[in-house]
């Protein structure tokens, strides 16, 4: 897959341009496909058949995400033993970690991986272990936050009981009814570059390039 950094990077060089590199600042705002989902942990292939039945169709769209994902080195899984649960716990914990440790990104990335290659649910023990290791990679990399033992257990005692609170809990439910009754969103991946252009559901390298071009 190309880039947009590596497609606009071309341009500039086909334009006797010098390359000029571009920083995005990017936030994620929380959705959800299914919000009556259980709190508890619950095997997804209820989910799948649920959402797409129990026919051969249901087999092949799952058999496309995982070629498309091995292509990316994205092992995704869809046996019987991956779980599933309600996301707004994940939501919440997301905003709380962007707030106090500034690794929003890192965060998302564990729950993806946690999610859809380790087959786990976001329920709060995991989203407590996935916690831990976001936040030690980070004071393995440098930065403000402090690997200190007592530290490190102060941090995850204060998102343990924030997890199992109820707060949070009406501003991630005030986004996702933004996002479904303002911006009229109906599904994701939905992208929103600059607060004006609303990219929906899977794109080409190229439109990226397009719109990136318009705000540069």
């Amino acid at each position: 897959m190309v880039t947009f950094r590596e497609q606009h990077r071309q341009q500039q060089l086909e334009q006797n341009q010098p390359p000029q590199e571009i920083d995005f600042d990017i936030r994620w705002y929380p959705y959800q496909l299914d919000p009556k989902a259980p709190t508890a942990a619950t095997p997804r292939s209820k989910f799948l058949a649920r959402k797409f039945g129990l026919d051969k169709s249901a087999h092949q769209i799952q058999d496309r995400i995982v070629q498309a994902g091995k292509v990316e080195g994205i092992q995704f899984r869809y046996d019987d033993d991956t779980l599933y649960c309600n996301t707004l716990d994940s939501h919440r914990m997301i905003e709380l970690v962007r707030r106090r440790w500034d690794l929003e990104g890192e965060m998302v990335e564990e729950l993806f991986q946690s999610h859809f290659e380790r087959g786990e649910c976001g329920d709060v023990p995991t989203l407590l272990v996935c916690a831990r290791k976001v936040y030690l990679a980070a004071c393995v990399q440098g930065g403000p936050l402090t690997r200190d033992a007592s530290r490190v257990e102060q941090e995850l005692a204060y998102l343990k009981e924030y997890l199992e609170s109820d707060q949070g809990m009406d501003e991630v439910k005030e986004e996702i009814r933004r996002a479904r009754q303002d911006l009229g969103l109906q599904g994701v991946p939905a992208i929103i570059v600059q607060n004006t252009y609303l990219l929906s559901g899977g794109q080409d390298p190229s439109t990226f390039v397009e719109v990136f071009k318009r705000v540069v």
